[in-house]
This record gives C-alpha cells, sequence and structure tokens, in this order.
C-alpha cells in the first residue's frame, strides 16, 4: 500500500454524536516514522485541512511537527507551537516516504 493511501485511511474513521445533532471527530493518533520521527496529522471540520469536514479524503491538512521542512515552508515555520496548516496531503506523503516510511 502506498504512503498517500495510508495516510489517507489513518485520518478516516467516523465522527462520533456526543450529543444529540453534535457529531465529534476524535483525534488521530501520532504517526512515528521508521526513523523515529512523530507528527500529529489532522483533518476534521475543527482543523485546518481541506475539506474542512469530518470525512474526507482530503487534499490538505494540519500537521503539529517540531522541526523545518523546506517543502513546508510556505504552511508555517516548523516550531513546534503552531501547526503547519492546509498542508498538501502528498507533501506529508513525501516527507513520511523521506524518512523511511510508517514504522
Amino acid at each position: 500500500m502506498n504512503t498517500l493511501k495510508k495516510l489517507q485511511e489513518h485520518l478516516h474513521f467516523p465522527p462520533v454524536e456526543t450529543t444529540p445533532g453534535y457529531f465529534y471527530k476524535e483525534p488521530a493518533p501520532h504517526i512515528t516514522c521508521a526513523d523515529g520521527t512523530t507528527m500529529s496529522v489532522q483533518a476534521s471540520e475543527f482543523h485546518y485541512s481541506t475539506p474542512c469536514e469530518n470525512v474526507g479524503p482530503y487534499t490538505a491538512v494540519e500537521v503539529y511537527f517540531c522541526g523545518i521542512v523546506e517543502a513546508w515552508s510556505e504552511h508555517g515555520d516548523g516550531d513546534g507551537d503552531e501547526p503547519y496548516t492546509y498542508l498538501p496531503i502528498e507533501l506529508v506523503a513525501d516527507e513520511i516516504d523521506r524518512r523511511g516510511g510508517f514504522k
């Protein structure tokens, strides 16, 4: 399975109805790459993602990652305090591959 497809599957889980008519999607677990790097990749109606909905497929996601990734620079600064926003999901898949893939 390619990394992009695995990333879409990582983000695909149903929201839970917490009160009648209100749905909440739990945050996805952190991703650990083969080299030990971890990152939080999120997409939902409460994240900087496209679509900004609880159901994908997603074309852009929100990523918390402590480190600078040159290809992501226009989407954030990599300081770990603020997320990379509306990050094209292909760029995230490329970075995961660069780090050896999913652990």
